[in-house]
């Protein structure tokens, strides 16, 4: 994604989105999303750790229900803080 491979372990009992390509293209979807939704003004400096040229945010993730994590892994780079329950 973006460049980045990003991998995470199926736990048995968990849930996720069961079809990669999907997973994908949702992953992505919901990161321009929060790329479109930063307010300039409120944004943070720099680049985020990761690379990938991320914008910055000044806010926190939380991703509930997250299963494995699908969005929050992606994600997390963009944000002050990041988590799922």
């Amino acid at each position: 994604m973006d460049g980045r491979r990003l991998s995470y372990k199926q736990l048995e009992g968990g849930f996720t989105q069961p079809n990669a390509g999907v997973s994908v293209k949702m992953s992505e979807w919901a990161r321009s999303a929060a790329v479109s939704n930063v307010d300039p003004k409120q944004s943070g400096e720099g680049v985020a750790a990761g690379g990938g040229g991320d914008v910055r945010r000044n806010d926190d993730l939380l991703e509930l229900y997250c299963g494995n994590a699908n969005f929050t892994i992606p994600l997390a780079p963009m944000f002050r803080k990041a988590g799922g329950s």
